[in-house]
């Protein structure tokens, strides 16, 4: 059977969502915390910063943001390499059937699109940043029920996340 690859986790970039947010309110705490400090405040951020309570608020904003910020970075390229190191080594798991018990995600998100091959159960969203697959079929995705697919996947405690998906190649009719 020939197959056409749809998606490798090892040429996916990765994904920044979580680490520019991270970023933008670190950013904005160290804003926050130095203009607290600086003698030419214009009138109306004297208000903000005129009790001791609103300039711990500055200094809390931008540490609580820079912690979540390294965290967010550290399990985001965990995650990369982790993932890339799995398809380097050949340690997946390989599933191959037709997509069954098709269940998509809605449009506007709000849940989780799932399905099985060969008994091994998919769930996954767009709105979840992973390492993995995650394109919902309401969003182009290119996984849709009755496709004859082999799925490369780890698991992740009770879930299985797709590091690579192929879909078998149409035949074409000859006529």
């Amino acid at each position: 059977m020939s197959y056409e690859l749809v998606f490798d986790a090892a040429h996916s970039p990765i994904q920044f969502k979580g680490i520019a947010l991270g970023t933008a309110f670190t950013v904005l705490g160290a804003l926050l915390w130095w203009k607290q400090r600086s003698p030419g405040l214009p009138a109306w951020t004297r208000f903000l910063f005129r009790t001791a309570s609103s300039r711990v608020f500055g200094r809390t904003f931008f540490f609580f943001s820079l912690f979540w910020t390294v965290l967010v970075t550290a399990s985001t390229l965990n995650g990369y390499f982790r993932v890339r190191g799995a398809l380097a080594s050949g340690n997946t798991l390989v599933t191959e059937g037709v997509v069954a018990d098709f269940v998509p995600m809605p449009y506007t998100g709000h849940g989780s699109e799932r399905f099985t091959v060969s008994d091994v159960p998919f769930s996954f969203s767009d709105y979840v940043t992973t390492p993995g697959f995650n394109q919902t079929v309401s969003h182009g995705g290119p996984l849709k029920p009755g496709l004859q697919v082999r799925l490369h996947y780890i698991q992740e405690g009770r879930s299985n996340l797709i590091l690579r998906a192929e879909v078998q190649r149409e035949q074409r009719r000859e006529q």
